[in-house]
C-alpha cells in the first residue's frame, strides 16, 4: 500500500488515475516562471517566487546567498507552497526575502525535490550554483510614470532623463492627454551614459507632429492640455526621470473675496515619478481653507489619477480629517484605460460658502460626496486622502495656494507629490528649514483603524538631534509645526536647517510642507517665495540618484570662490541618521557631452545633515566653462572607507529655487524631490500591491505536462497580463509576452465556483492573436472569477505561464418570476420577462426569464439595485401581464432597491394579469385629414393615487401604440415633454384623457380611461393640437439678476381653465414658448423677483392676454424687479 516503507521493503507507489489520462508518470519536478532577480528598498521585504509543476507533493526550499558568499536558507515561515485544488496545474510558491538595510545585495535561488529528483532555479551554470540578484533600491528602474501635467500659455512642462550607468539607456516617452478620444503620443529618445536628457514636452510634440496623434495633442497646447507621461527603457538600462513643471497663470483657488474664479499665481513644482502603478496610494497632506472676503490663505487641493494599464479603474477616494470627529468623507471615480481624471478635491467636493466653511458641491452632479446632516469640514481644517483602486492606477495631489504667512504681499505658489502606495512605520527627510523666511511642517496621516503613537527625531545642522512623540488618531491626520516644536524642545525660537526621522508603532504615510520668502542664496532684488512639498523615504539607502539640476550661467566659470547665483540655486541637503560617519561621494552628470563629469566627497557626522551647494563646484577653472548654464543629473554614494565595517546609509533631497524665466515663462519659487518613497514592499498584502504570483488556491487548466521532461526548445512566456479585476461581463484584454517565437499561444480560462456549493461553468480555451513578433492577445468576457495560463507550443515543445487571477467583483441575483394566484402551488412561472438592473441610477445589467420563469444576474458588486420587471406581452393579444417593480409595487415611482450581498440575494416576483388599452395619435393638421405621428409617448396614471402604472408606450410609424395594465380607472398623458423631448418637440402640444389641455382643469377632474378586466380591450385615440412660438425676453432690473445661487426661474401660460405646462427660463433671459390657439396670460417665477405677469404687472386681473391664432407671436420685454 502507499506510505513509508518499512526496512528492507521497496515502497509501493499507487499511480493516480489522472497521471495515466495524461501520459504523466512519476518525474522529477519542474521550477518554471520563477520571478527573477528583483529590486526593493534597503530594510524591506520583497517577496518572490515561482511555478512547481511536480507529479508528487514536493518540498521547497529558497536558499540566500549574502554578500560575502554565505549560503543559509529561508526559515519554513517565509516558504508558503500552494498547492492545486485539482489534479493537474503548478504548485506555486512564495517567500519572503528581507533586504539587508544597509543596501548590501544578497541572491536567491528556488529548490523544489520529490521522491524522484529535484529542480532548481536559476539552473546551474557549469556545475556552480546561480542566484538570482536582490537588489536594494538606488532611486533608478526602468520605468516611470506621472499622472500630472499641464501645457498651455503660462505653462512649461519637462522630463528629465539621467543615467548614471556605463551604457546609454534606450527610453520611449508616452505622453497621455486627458482629452477623450485622443490617443497617446509615443517618441522614442537616447540617454547618454553618465549623462542626462531633457525634453520639453511643448517642443516634443512638435517634433513629433509627423505623428498623428502627436499633432492632435499638440493642436490642444494652445488652449492648455492636461498631459500625463511615462518613461520607459526598452534596453533595459536603469534610469531615473522627474518632471518639473514652471507657471505663471491664471489658477483656479475656487471662492475669492466671495466670487468663484481664478488669480494669477507663478510656481514650480518637481516629482520623481512612480515606478509602477498601485491599487493603493496615500496622502498626508490637504489644507481647506477659502476664507469669504479675504484674499488670503485659499487652498485648491486636486487629485490626478492616471490609468496605464489595459481595463478600467474605479478608485474610491477618501479624506481623513484632522479632527477624528469630523466625517471620512468618501467618493469614486472612473480612470479608463491610458486615460488621466482630474478631481478638484476642494472646488468640486468641499466647495466653499459664504460662513467659510465646506458645503458641499450641487447634489445633483456626481461626483458628490455627502456627509451626515450637519457636519462639515470648517475653514481651516486640514486633510489626509486615502485611494483604494479596483486595479492599478498611479495618482498625484497637485495644490496652488494664496498664503499670508510671512504678511504682506501674499506668497502665491504650488505644489505636486507622488502618492506613497503603502503606509510605513518609519519616513525620513534629510531637507528642512525653520526661520529667517521659511516655516516648516510634518503631516503625519494615519489610515488604519485604532491610534498610532509617532517619535519624530529632529536631526539638526548644530546641536544635538532632539525627539518628541505624537498620537495620531485612528484614520485621521496631524500636522505638526516645526518652529513651535523645536522652539519647545531647544528653548528658544530656532533659525535651523533640519532633517527628520519618524518611527511609529503602527503604519503611517508621512508628508513635510514649506512656506518661504526667502533670499535661499541668489543674488535677487526680491525674495523668492512660494512652497514645497515632499514625501518621506521609507529607509536611509547608500545610492541616491537625481534627474533634475541646473547651474546658472551667473559668475561662471570662477577661478576659486563661486559667487552668488542670479537666476536660480540648487542644493543638496544630505542626512546621516545612523551612529557612524558617513562618506559621500555625489557624481555631477551634465547633459552636455562637452562637459565632463564633476565628482565631489563629503562627509555627514552621526545623527546630523549638511547642505552642498553645486555651484560652488560647477564650472570652478576655465575647463569648466561647459557647465555654465547646463542642466544636470546626480548620483549620490554613501562609500565604505578604510577602517569602516560597511558603507552608512543617508537620506538625500534636492531643493531648487528659481527667480528667472523659464522656458518663456517667468518662476519666482521653488521646488524639492526626495527620490523613490514610493517603491513600496513588492507583494506586501498590506499595500494593495499585487504578489508577482497572486495567492489563490482555486483550480487551475488541466494542461498536459507529459512533454516536461523532454528537451525544449527556446520558447517560453515571458510574462501573463498579471491579476486584474473586472465587473461582471466585461470585456478584458490578455496579453501574453513570449520569447523564441512560438508557433501558437493558447489561453486556458478555469472559472472559479462561486461557492462550495456551486459548479464552475466548464473550461475555455480560447486561441490568442500575434500582433508582434514575441506578443499575443486575446479578449474575454469576464463573467465570473476565474484563473488563466497561458500555453506557447512550437511543435512538441511547451511553454507554461505562471497563472493570473481575473476577479470579478460580482454579487448575483436569482429567482422566479410567476403569475398572481391564490398561493403559490397555483402561480405559473413567466417566460421571456425582461428584468433590467439599475445601480446608483444606472443600468448596469439586463437578463430575461427562462421557460420557467427563473433568472440569474450577476451585479458588479455588493450594494443596492432595483429591479424593473417588464414582460413581452404578444401583441395585440390579452390578457397579458403588467409590469412590476422591486419591491414589489406597480409604479417605478413607487420602487426600492434590493441589497445585494457579498453571497448575492434571491428575489422572486409575480406579475398581475392585465388587460390592453392601444389606439392612434394624430396631429390635428392639415384640417380634416389628421397626420399619425410617430414616437409620441403615452403614459397612464391611477385615477386613486396619480401615479404613472408600468412603462410609457411610444406610437410606431402608423401613429398606433398599445400598452398592458391592470385592471384599474387611468387617466392618459400623451406627448407629455421628457428630457430629451422638450415641451413642443415635434410641433404638438401634449394632451391629457380625452383632449384636456390641462391636469388642473374641471377642478382636477379629468376624464378615465377604464379597463374593466384582464380580458378586456379598451381603444383610446388622441388628436394634439399644433402649438405656435410665442417669444420674449426677460430683463431684470436690479436684483441679484438670472442664475442667481444657480436657479434660473421659469414662466407658464394660464388661460380661464387651467395652467399650461411650466417652462425653464434659459440664462440669458431669451425664451420662446410653444402654445397652442387660445387666449393666454403669461406668469413669470424668477428667484429673486416679485412674481409678474405679462405685461409689467404684478396682478393676474391686469396681465394683457396673449392670442395664439394660427402664427408665430413675438412678445415686449417684459421687465421683473426685486421685492421692494
Amino acid at each position: 500500500g502507499a506510505g513509508p516503507a518499512c526496512p528492507g521493503e521497496s515502497a509501493q507507489i499507487t499511480t493516480p488515475q489522472w497521471l495515466l489520462r495524461h501520459n504523466v508518470y512519476p518525474r522529477a519536478p519542474k521550477v518554471l516562471n520563477p520571478t527573477g532577480s528583483v529590486t526593493a528598498n534597503a530594510g524591506e521585504p520583497v517577496w518572490v517566487g515561482a511555478s512547481v509543476y511536480s507529479t508528487l507533493p514536493p518540498s521547497v526550499v529558497v536558499e540566500i546567498r549574502d554578500s560575502s558568499g554565505n549560503v543559509s536558507q529561508l526559515l519554513a515561515a517565509d516558504v508558503k507552497l500552494i498547492r492545486p485544488s485539482r489534479d493537474s496545474g503548478p504548485y506555486k510558491v512564495k517567500a519572503k526575502i528581507d533586504v539587508p538595510s544597509d543596501g548590501s545585495a544578497l541572491g536567491y535561488r528556488i529548490i523544489a525535490t520529490n521522491m524522484t529528483g529535484s529542480d532548481v532555479a536559476p539552473a546551474d551554470q557549469g556545475g556552480s550554483p546561480a542566484y538570482f540578484d536582490v537588489v536594494a533600491s538606488t532611486s533608478s528602474a526602468t520605468e516611470w510614470h506621472f499622472a500630472e501635467g499641464y501645457v498651455a500659455p503660462g505653462w512649461v512642462e519637462y522630463l528629465t532623463v539621467a543615467n548614471s550607468n556605463s551604457t546609454a539607456a534606450e527610453i520611449d516617452v508616452i505622453y497621455r492627454p486627458d482629452v477623450a478620444g485622443l490617443a497617446p503620443c509615443v517618441t522614442h529618445k537616447s540617454v547618454a551614459s553618465k549623462g542626462r536628457t531633457t525634453l520639453n514636452a511643448r517642443d516634443e510634440l512638435a517634433t513629433a507632429s509627423g505623428t498623428p496623434a502627436c499633432a492632435a495633442i499638440g493642436a490642444r497646447t494652445a488652449s492648455g492640455v492636461g498631459l500625463g507621461a511615462s518613461v520607459v527603457s526598452t534596453n533595459g538600462v536603469a534610469v531615473v526621470a522627474e518632471r518639473p513643471i514652471y507657471f505663471n497663470a491664471e489658477v483656479n483657488l475656487g471662492w475669492i473675496s466671495g466670487r468663484s474664479g481664478e488669480m494669477s499665481v507663478s510656481g514650480a513644482s518637481n516629482v520623481m515619478g512612480a515606478t509602477r502603478a498601485s491599487e493603493r496610494w496615500h496622502f498626508a497632506e490637504g489644507y481647506f481653507r477659502s476664507t469669504y472676503g479675504s484674499t488670503s490663505d485659499n487652498w485648491s487641493v486636486y487629485l490626478v489619477l492616471a490609468n496605464p494599464g489595459l481595463i478600467t479603474a474605479t478608485a474610491e477616494v477618501t479624506l481623513l480629517p484632522e479632527s477624528s470627529s469630523l466625517p471620512r468623507l468618501t467618493t469614486t471615480a472612473t480612470v479608463g484605460p491610458g486615460v488621466r481624471r482630474t478631481i478638484a478635491v476642494t472646488e468640486e467636493l468641499l466647495k466653499p460658502t459664504r460662513q467659510g466653511v465646506g458645503a458641499f458641491f450641487d447634489p445633483a452632479k456626481p461626483p458628490a460626496i455627502r456627509p451626515p446632516a450637519g457636519e462639515t469640514y470648517a475653514d481651516g481644517t486640514g486633510f489626509g486622502i486615502d485611494v483604494t483602486a479596483t486595479s492599478p492606477i498611479v495618482a498625484e495631489r497637485p495644490v496652488y495656494f494664496v498664503t499670508r504667512q510671512f504678511g504682506n504681499p501674499e506668497i502665491r505658489g504650488g505644489d505636486v507629490a507622488v502618492g506613497a502606495v503603502g503606509p510605513r512605520t518609519r519616513w525620513a527627510f534629510a531637507e528642512g528649514a525653520e526661520g529667517s523666511g521659511f516655516n516648516t511642517y510634518l503631516t503625519l496621516a494615519n489610515p488604519g483603524d485604532s491610534q498610532a503613537t509617532a517619535v519624530v527625531t529632529y536631526l539638526r545642522a548644530a546641536g544635538s538631534p532632539v525627539a518628541k512623540s505624537y498620537p495620531i488618531a485612528a484614520r485621521s491626520r496631524r500636522t505638526i509645526t516645526v518652529g513651535s516644536e523645536l522652539a519647545t524642545l531647544v528653548g528658544s525660537s530656532p533659525v535651523v536647517d533640519v532633517a527628520f526621522d519618524i518611527r511609529s508603532d503602527s503604519p503611517l504615510v508621512a508628508e513635510r510642507p514649506s512656506y518661504y520668502r526667502s533670499g535661499v542664496g541668489i543674488d535677487a532684488p526680491t525674495p523668492v517665495d512660494g512652497g514645497h512639498v515632499a514625501f518621506g523615504t521609507t529607509a536611509a539607502r547608500t545610492e541616491w540618484n537625481f534627474a533634475e539640476g541646473y547651474r546658472p550661467p551667473s559668475g561662471c566659470p570662477f577661478a576659486s570662490s563661486a559667487p552668488a547665483p542670479r537666476g536660480a540655486v540648487e542644493y543638496l541637503t544630505l542626512a546621516n541618521p545612523g551612529p557612524g560617519v558617513a562618506t559621500v561621494v555625489v557624481d555631477f552628470l551634465p547633459d552636455s557631452a562637452s562637459a565632463q563629469v564633476v565628482t565631489e566627497e563629503y562627509e555627514v557626522a552621526a545623527g546630523r545633515r549638511i547642505t552642498v551647494a553645486p555651484h560652488a563646484y560647477l564650472g570652478k577653472g576655465g575647463g569648466q566653462a561647459a557647465w555654465c548654464g547646463r542642466g544636470f543629473g546626480m548620483r549620490v554614494r554613501s562609500v565604505q572607507k578604510q577602517g569602516s565595517s560597511a558603507a552608512q546609509p543617508i537620506i538625500a533631497e534636492r531643493p531648487m529655487y528659481w527667480n528667472q524665466a523659464i522656458g518663456g515663462v517667468y518662476v519666482n519659487a521653488g521646488h524639492v524631490v526626495l527620490p523613490i518613497h514610493n517603491l513600496g514592499i513588492q507583494g506586501d498584502p498590506a499595500t494593495g500591491v499585487n504578489f508577482p504570483l497572486a495567492d489563490v488556491s482555486s483550480r487551475y487548466s488541466e494542461i498536459d505536462m507529459s512533454g516536461l521532461s523532454e528537451p525544449r526548445a527556446p520558447i517560453g512566456i515571458v510574462r501573463l497580463t498579471e491579476d486584474l479585476t473586472a465587473t461582471a461581463g466585461q470585456i478584458v484584454t490578455i496579453e501574453a509576452r513570449t520569447e523564441g517565437g512560438p508557433e501558437t499561444v493558447t489561453l486556458h480560462v478555469s472559472p472559479v465556483p462561486r461557492d462550495e456549493t456551486a459548479s464552475a461553468p466548464p473550461d475555455v480555451e480560447v486561441a490568442m492573436t500575434r500582433v508582434d513578433t514575441d506578443i499575443f492577445r486575446a479578449e474575454i468576457q469576464a463573467n465570473q472569477t476565474a484563473m488563466i495560463q497561458a500555453v506557447a507550443r512550437t511543435g512538441t515543445s511547451v511553454a507554461v505561464s505562471a497563472p493570473s487571477a481575473i476577479t470579478v467583483a460580482a454579487g448575483a441575483i436569482t429567482g422566479r418570476v410567476t403569475s398572481e394566484g391564490s398561493d403559490n402551488y397555483h402561480r405559473e412561472p413567466v417566460a421571456g420577462v425582461t428584468i433590467n438592473i439599475l445601480g446608483n441610477e444606472v443600468q448596469v445589467g439586463s437578463v430575461e426569464t427562462n421557460a420557467d420563469g427563473y433568472y440569474y444576474a450577476l451585479v458588479p458588486g455588493p450594494g443596492d439595485y432595483r429591479l424593473a420587471f417588464l414582460p413581452n406581452n404578444a401583441p395585440g393579444v390579452q390578457p397579458g401581464y403588467a409590469d412590476r417593480y422591486s419591491t414589489h409595487v406597480n409604479s417605478w415611482q413607487d420602487w426600492s432597491p434590493i441589497t445585494v450581498g457579498e453571497s448575492g440575494i434571491a428575489y422572486d416576483e409575480t406579475l398581475a394579469l392585465a388587460g390592453r388599452i392601444s389606439g392612434t395619435v394624430f396631429g390635428e393638421l392639415p384640417p380634416g385629414s389628421p397626420t399619425a405621428l410617430t414616437d409620441v409617448s403615452v403614459s397612464f396614471f391611477d385615477s386613486t393615487d396619480s401615479k404613472v402604472k408600468g412603462r410609457s408606450a411610444f406610437t410606431d410609424e402608423s401613429g398606433k401604440y398599445e400598452i398592458w395594465l391592470k385592471p384599474g380607472s387611468y387617466f392618459g398623458l400623451v406627448n407629455s415633454a421628457t428630457g430629451d423631448k422638450p415641451l413642443g418637440w415635434n410641433g404638438y402640444s401634449p394632451i391629457w384623457s380625452r383632449g384636456q389641455l390641462f391636469d388642473n382643469a374641471n377642478g382636477g377632474q379629468m376624464a378615465t380611461i377604464d379597463l374593466p378586466s384582464p380580458e378586456s380591450a379598451v381603444v383610446y385615440d388622441e388628436v394634439l393640437p399644433k402649438v405656435y412660438p410665442v417669444s420674449g425676453r426677460v430683463v431684470p432690473i436690479g436684483g441679484p439678476g438670472l442664475g442667481a445661487g444657480g436657479a434660473v426661474g421659469s414662466y407658464k401660460a394660464i388661460a380661464p381653465n387651467g395652467q399650461f405646462w411650466a417652462v425653464e427660463l434659459p440664462a440669458d433671459g431669451n425664451y420662446t414658448y410653444p402654445l397652442p390657439n387660445g387666449n393666454w396670460k403669461l406668469v413669470y417665477v424668477i428667484p429673486g423677483y416679485e412674481l409678474s405677469y405679462y405685461h409689467n404687472t404684478s396682478a393676474l386681473e391686469e396681465a394683457e392676454t396673449i392670442t395664439v391664432s394660427g402664427s408665430p407671436v413675438v412678445l415686449q420685454d417684459q421687465e421683473i424687479r426685486p421685492p421692494p
